[in-house]
């Protein structure tokens, strides 16, 4: 989950500066994540809007006002290219990511669960390809 409900630009961030990142409170679910896992970008109200995979361990920045974040790199898979707006990343929306997958998630979690199969995390990477080579 990108956080959009306590900072409008952390997806992008995120994308841009190649990591997933987590603040506060929730930077301990980073830890969640292992290097080589896929990782992927949930929008709220969106949807799934970019995928990667983890290559770094956690590192974490203390912020000027006390708070904390905490991130991982990641190598982007998709999109190929990170778009100049936010507004033109394509998204596999909730009820979609419910159609392929055959089940749904608990949304409210900064961590959905339940997790994805390999099989799964590829099926969505090429769903989420093809919305991107259809826009360019």
């Amino acid at each position: 989950d990108t956080n959009k409900s306590y900072s409008e630009g952390a997806a992008f961030d995120m994308l841009t500066s190649g990591k997933i990142s987590a603040y506060g409170k929730a930077s301990r679910f980073v830890n969640t994540f292992s290097m080589g896992d896929y990782a992927f970008y949930y929008v709220k109200g969106r949807g799934i809007v970019a995928a990667g995979k983890i290559v770094s361990e956690l590192a974490e920045v203390e912020e000027a006002n006390g708070s904390k974040e905490a991130y991982k790199m990641v190598q982007l898979l998709v999109p190929a290219r990170i778009p100049a707006e936010e507004k033109q990343l394509q998204a596999i929306s909730p009820s979609e990511l419910k159609q392929l997958l055959d089940h749904g998630f608990f949304f409210a979690s900064t961590v959905k669960k339940p997790y994805l199969s390999i099989q799964e995390s590829e099926k969505l990477i090429a769903e989420l390809r093809n919305r991107y080579l259809d826009r360019e």
